[in-house]
């Protein structure tokens, strides 16, 4: 499948396209013209194109939205990026599939028993430390955090396991 991710630098896009680009699917994603590490060295590392495909671009490179994406996923800031909006209404206009991220999230990572950690500080760590714990129990969770956890987990992995753990936030 052919995914196209709106504003893909960020806390809950980056680790999507990662774990979407481990499943098998072929990613691409738009952001701001400049991207910044971690999460622009995640991509790079994992060989996922950031700002390859652009309507701007069409008579240039032909590269762009285009009726062979499957489904866009919509981060939360893609309307602060010119080229993200741009993008946004050229798929609404080839009627191409999409979804916000935090639905996707919602629909795809959040399972029936669920462990939602929230507060100001200490999400990421807490939700690493319980994600831990499942695994040792053999109960190998779904998961989701917006940070880099010290024990190396990813910052996202999708199982078949009835359990998730995900930081739960404004969104």
């Amino acid at each position: 499948m052919k995914i196209h991710i709106l504003a893909i630098v960020g806390s809950m896009t980056t680790p999507i396209a990662i774990e979407l680009k481990k499943q098998g699917h072929n990613i691409t994603g738009s952001d701001q013209k400049k991207i910044y590490p971690p999460f622009s060295a995640l991509l790079v590392k994992n060989n996922i194109p950031v700002n390859k495909t652009s309507i701007n671009a069409v008579t240039r490179r032909g590269n762009k939205i285009n009726k062979s994406i499957d489904l866009c996923i919509i981060g939360g800031s893609y309307k602060n990026f010119t080229q993200c909006v741009q993008e946004f209404k050229q798929i609404k206009k080839l009627k191409i599939p999409f979804i916000s991220a935090t639905n996707y999230v919602a629909k795809h990572i959040a399972k029936k028993e669920s462990i939602l950690v929230a507060g100001s500080f200490g999400k990421t760590t807490i939700g690493g430390l319980l994600v831990y714990i499942l695994k040792k129990a053999q109960i190998h969770p779904s998961y989701m955090f917006g940070g880099q956890s010290l024990n190396k987990l990813p910052s996202l992995k999708i199982t078949n396991s009835n359990w998730s753990v995900l930081e739960a936030c404004e969104s």
